[in-house]
């Protein structure tokens, strides 16, 4: 058979080597940094892979085009010139690389508070302009002062120490981690109020989002020492701009050193850019050698692994999946995205709910993924366009089926199970609802073992004609002998009861697909009681 052929777009400026890792995993590049407009589109409807920096942005229009896309790969950490939100409901993984520019975006910062604290800046401009004024210029130490830091990530915690390096002493705010974690860099962690009541200098180091949004404004900033300094190599929009100018102003902060604004570039004539006490860098954070060349491999690598190998790592819009526990999980995503279809198949009405309940060994395994196999198996048979593990979680929540997830360590008759129940509205207002199980025999062999509640032993693939029939003497022969009058040949069958006399299941594995007619032919017969096709 043979392989299939990817192509990845690179519509940035990204080192060289990122071209490289793709092109050795056999990935066909198209290299056309700059591309915009319908040069863009055009050239995205191709590609079923994407590298950019902050430069391109990913709209839900690009988005639209790029009908082939599985992947965006995102050369740096900040994604917020990517429509996430789209990209996932168009089933499109969103990577980024947030270790590789850690060291320069946290050098960065502590150069950006020294040059705050001996106005370097203002005096190197100064002595190039031909004066020599020693006494307009005159600092502050560091030492011995407070530094605030506003989120305590991988790049706040090196600023972090960094600053307990120089003798400073170090509070946080974040309230995503534990005082531990705070001690561990030496820094103590405080409610953000005590933090601005602390600091001499604040250091923030956030994503960019409703909570974050606008953090520190005119009534944060009055909450802090007088003559407070702030540092923000985040992103633009965490510091209210023109609260900042005005704080400026009054002397509240003596100084502030932005790298990221709100737009980019920002109007340069403006009055905050030009303001005498601050220091601004055009987005610098990132700007090193070692840190360009670390997140274009990265990048490279990781986008390769997503097509060539289903290895998502770093996603932005999902958990994230190594190599080795796709692998791994893989009969269980088989088996769960099986129940899932067989469900979609089977259920009549507009879904309401769906449960799943995991047992014994199947815990050894990220059930979080494996729910979004069942949806994806099941949204496949009633949503057009691309659905993956991806975008149905998101679908999901979008349609309104509410989603509960059930774990226990053991089963009574199976090492590992997974239930999924599913509760769905009929038209005339009743609710159906209808259990599928399934358990992995052996180490890779999916098996459906029970439908609403009735034993079967049925690989979840191929043609299915599931029947629930009364259990009484020559009720498989009478359902085989109409399907060979109507010469629709039967490779397996699964006859299942809990209590004789009662209801059985029967799930027929056929050689062709029935259509409607044979369908009813079979529910003519007074054993079956309703009958379905499904097709896995």
């Amino acid at each position: 058979m043979a392989t299939k052929t990817y192509r990845v777009l690179i519509s940035d400026k990204v080192h060289e080597i990122c071209k490289t890792r793709l092109e050795e995993a056999g990935v066909d590049v198209d290299y056309r940094p700059g591309l915009k407009g319908n040069e863009l589109l055009e050239a995205i409807s191709k590609a079923h892979g994407l590298v950019v920096r902050s430069a391109t942005k990913v709209t839900p229009e690009v988005l639209a085009a790029a009908t082939n896309l599985q992947v965006v790969g995102r050369a740096g950490v900040g994604v917020d010139n990517i429509a996430v939100d789209e990209a996932t409901r168009r089933g499109v993984a969103v990577i980024n690389t947030p270790e590789g520019n850690t060291i320069s975006a946290a050098e960065h910062a502590v150069g950006l508070m020294m040059s705050l604290s001996r106005n370097i800046p203002q005096a190197c401009a100064d002595m190039k302009a031909g004066n020599w004024n020693r006494s307009a210029f005159m600092g502050t130490e560091i030492r011995g002062k407070t530094l605030g830091v506003i989120g305590l990530g991988k790049i706040g915690r090196e600023v972090a120490q960094r600053a307990r390096a120089l003798q400073m002493s170090v509070v946080c705010y974040d309230p995503l981690i534990s005082p531990s974690v705070a001690e561990s860099v030496g820094a103590q962690l405080l409610p953000l109020d005590d933090l601005l009541s602390r600091a001499d200098f604040i250091s923030l180091h956030l994503p960019i989002n409703d909570r974050t949004r606008g953090m520190l404004n005119s009534e944060t900033l009055a909450k802090c020492k007088k003559g407070i300094r702030i540092i923000n190599c985040a992103r633009g929009g965490v510091v209210d701009e023109s609260d900042l100018l005005a704080a400026l102003e009054s002397g509240q902060v003596a100084g502030a050193a932005l790298d990221v604004f709100v737009e980019e570039p920002p109007d340069l004539a403006s009055p905050l850019v030009q303001h005498p006490n601050m220091v601004v860098t055009p987005h610098l954070g990132a700007s090193t050698e070692e840190a360009q060349i670390l997140v274009a491999e990265q990048i490279g690598q990781f986008v390769a692994e997503a097509l060539t190998q289903g290895n998502l790592r770093n996603t932005v819009n999902m958990f994230p999946i190594d190599r080795q526990t796709a692998q791994k999980a893989q009969p269980f995503l088989t088996l769960c995205e099986g129940i899932g279809s067989l469900h979609g198949q089977l259920s009549d009405g507009s879904p309401q709910s769906l449960t799943v309940e995991y047992y014994g060994d199947a815990l050894e395994h990220p059930t979080g993924l494996l729910t979004a196999g069942v949806l994806t198996g099941f949204l496949q048979q009633a949503e057009s366009g691309r659905i993956n593990i991806v975008n149905a979680p998101t679908i999901a929540q979008e349609r309104g089926i509410r989603v509960d997830e059930m774990r226990t360590t053991g089963h009574e008759d199976y090492n590992s199970l997974v239930t999924v129940t599913f509760q769905s509205r009929r038209d005339d207002g009743t609710v159906e609802t209808r259990k599928i199980a399934g358990s992995i025999f052996g180490e890779n062999s999916p098996r459906i073992v029970r439908i609403d509640g009735q034993s079967c032993d049925v690989i979840p693939e191929g043609k299915l004609l599931i029947m629930w029939t009364q259990d009484r003497p020559g009720v498989i022969g009478e359902v085989a002998t109409r399907l060979g009058a109507l010469e629709v040949n039967i490779a397996f069958a699964s006859y299942g009861r809990n209590t004789p006399g009662g209801i059985a299941i029967m799930v027929f594995v056929l050689d062709d697909k029935i259509d409607e007619e044979t369908l009813e032919q079979i529910l003519a017969l007074d054993t079956v009681n309703q009958a379905k096709y499904a097709s896995l």
